[in-house]
């Protein structure tokens, strides 16, 4: 072969291998340019998924800020047309949580919630009872037996001598202290002139003041007076 033709069959193959690389290199371009388009696709989509989620919460939001107030919630309404209503409403949730501050501080100090005598007392003087609470370390009180102008008298049970026994609480009022001590008197009188209990008489077994409040024991009998004219009659 002459040496012009063994270079024209070089030229043609060296042609050959140019289209091949260039066809090469068109065509990892064109995958490269696919892929690049399918991402900028992905992520629009994943845009346009997270802005329609925030416009929904935006909306939703919008939706709490303009929930409009009932009439007659306004403040101007309650301090103008229902203003005593608001003032009974006040009051109202004062003195509730008033009293109940008043019942924890009773309960912490003992106090049974009474208005007189440091609270041991109700309106009309007469001491505030609870069952087996211990008077004059010593009777163990029970039940209240009857009650009166006077006072209350109380079925209560005597440690010293395990018998029932009956107590009379005066009430705390200074004329009622004073009448009980003329009472008093009357049955030590009794006692000295009858002691043997001859003329059936009731007697008087103790007396002492508790908690402002003159305190007679009496044996427990029967029948109270009353209860007595009502069955002989």
């Amino acid at each position: 072969m002459s040496q012009s033709s063994q270079n024209g069959v070089d030229a043609m193959n060296t042609d050959h291998a140019n289209d091949t690389n260039s066809n090469s290199h068109q065509q990892q371009s064109g995958q490269t340019q696919q892929d690049s388009s399918e991402i900028s696709i992905q992520q629009q989509q994943h845009s346009d998924e997270q802005g329609g989620g925030q416009q929904q919460q935006g909306g939703q939001e919008g939706q709490q800020v303009i929930m409009i107030r009932h009439p007659h919630d306004r403040p101007l309404y309650k301090l103008s047309v229902r203003l005593i209503d608001t003032y009974k409403h006040i009051n109202k949730i004062y003195y509730q949580a008033r009293a109940q501050q008043t019942r924890a501080q009773n309960a912490l100090s003992g106090n049974r919630g009474g208005v007189h005598n440091d609270g041991y007392d109700d309106q009309q003087y007469d001491y505030i009872l609870k069952n087996d609470e211990i008077f004059h370390d010593r009777y163990l009180l029970r039940h209240r037996i009857g009650k009166g102008s006077f006072g209350q008298v109380v079925c209560a049970y005597d440690q010293q001598t395990n018998k029932d026994v009956a107590i009379k609480i005066i009430k705390s009022r200074r004329p009622f202290m004073v009448q009980a001590q003329t009472e008093i008197a009357l049955l030590d009188h009794i006692l000295v002139q009858d002691p043997n209990d001859e003329h059936n008489m009731v007697r008087m077994i103790n007396k002492f003041v508790f908690r402002n409040h003159q305190c007679v024991v009496f044996e427990m009998l029967s029948y109270n007076l009353y209860e007595l004219l009502k069955t002989t009659r």
